[in-house]
């Protein structure tokens, strides 16, 4: 599977183009990242997304989760819930 068919996935197709993209970038920007530099590259990312005025719903974050977990290995999954658990503790 490719890496750009999780934005096939039927349950995104209400989901705008841009938004996928800008994720896309994003997973790719991610990949070359140390551990030490994904905290700050993440932080950074929401001021990005903010000034190209993308905004996600909790709906369409959830379904993307969903999405990139079934084609993601373990170790994989659990960085992504490490991310997600920053972002909920600084929304808080």
């Amino acid at each position: 599977m490719s890496q750009l068919d999780w934005m096939k996935d039927e349950s995104l197709t209400d989901i705008e183009q841009n938004k996928l993209d800008f994720l896309q970038k994003l997973f790719y920007e991610s990949n070359i990242l140390t551990e030490k530099e994904r905290l700050p590259f993440f932080l950074a990312i929401a001021t990005r997304a903010k000034k190209e005025h993308i905004h996600f719903t909790e709906d369409e974050v959830t379904r993307i989760i969903d999405v990139l977990k079934r084609q993601s290995t373990p170790k994989e999954i659990q960085k992504m819930d490490q991310v997600l658990r920053m972002f909920k503790e600084k929304k808080a």
